[in-house]
């Protein structure tokens, strides 16, 4: 009874951790733009940058439920309409048949999932084949790494990715890198807090970008939008700097060109 009670509490830490990663994975950007740069960043290019990791891992919830959860106790067990698991002495394969994830588009496609040193570790591996949510199509590799201290409040969340994402329009991008997600569960909504730190490389057709977190980006609930931290990127191998703020809650960042030029950018639209 114990055993249950404490993996059903993590399972609530980790929806919660992954609702909050996709909500805050997800940016807008004005359309003011710089004269004299020397390079330009567009507002879709900034938005499809900071959206990929969130696309990336639009099955982490459901997969993550499955794996600390009592669907991988059994051989083989249907754990829900939409989708079945079968489990192997590595892991175990989840297929979904039209499964809605995190409230966006459905999925359909069979992905395995391995565990990094047996069922009772917080790391998994999960291999995607041709898997579909709605017209994105990924494939590749995603291990997640599960950590924190429930009774502290507090759950970390990293993911290792080598991906493919195949948009609707046909656009390929290329993902390697990590990302970590910290959530610091409070009493209230406002009292959450949160922390994005990782590297990570992209290529978009001719383009290639390198992002990395130099300082960690922070927020909470209390604000609409990421408030605090220092992201260095690379377009190309031309350097720009985007820095969030000093945490004050408001909903601007700061873009350094390599010539010193300076643009805001509003993160909400």
């Amino acid at each position: 009874m114990g055993k249950t009670v404490e993996k059903s509490t993590k399972n609530n830490f980790i929806q919660i951790a992954l609702i909050a990663l996709l909500a805050f994975g997800t940016f807008s950007c004005s359309d003011d733009k710089e004269e004299d740069v020397d390079i330009e960043l567009s507002e879709t290019e900034l938005q499809t940058i900071l959206e990929t990791e969130a696309m990336a891992g639009l099955a982490d919830s459901t997969l993550s439920e499955i794996f600390m959860g009592p669907a991988t106790s059994g051989k083989s067990s249907k754990t829900s309409d939409c989708y079945s698991v079968e489990q192997s002495e590595t892991g175990f394969t989840v297929t979904f048949n039209n499964c809605v994830l995190n409230d966006t588009d459905q999925a359909n496609g069979t992905v395995t999932v391995s565990a990094a040193q047996g069922m009772d570790t917080g790391s998994f591996t999960a291999t995607y084949t041709d898997f579909f949510v709605g017209a994105i199509k990924l494939n590749g590799t995603r291990t997640i790494t599960i950590a924190g201290d429930e009774n502290l409040g507090t759950l970390g969340l990293s993911a290792l990715s080598d991906m493919t994402i195949e948009m609707e329009d046909g656009k390929v991008i290329d993902l390697e890198g990590t990302r970590t997600f910290a959530l610091m569960i409070g009493e209230s909504l406002s009292s959450i807090g949160f922390s994005i730190t990782g590297n990570w490389n992209m290529t978009i057709g001719p383009d290639n970008y390198t992002v990395a977190i130099t300082n960690a980006l922070t927020g909470s609930g209390a604000c609409e939008s990421i408030t605090e931290g220092v992201m260095n990127l690379s377009k190309n191998g031309v350097a720009l700097i985007v820095d969030f703020g000093d945490g004050t809650c408001n909903t601007l960042a700061t873009v350094t060109y390599p010539n010193g030029t300076t643009q805001e950018i509003n993160l909400t639209d």
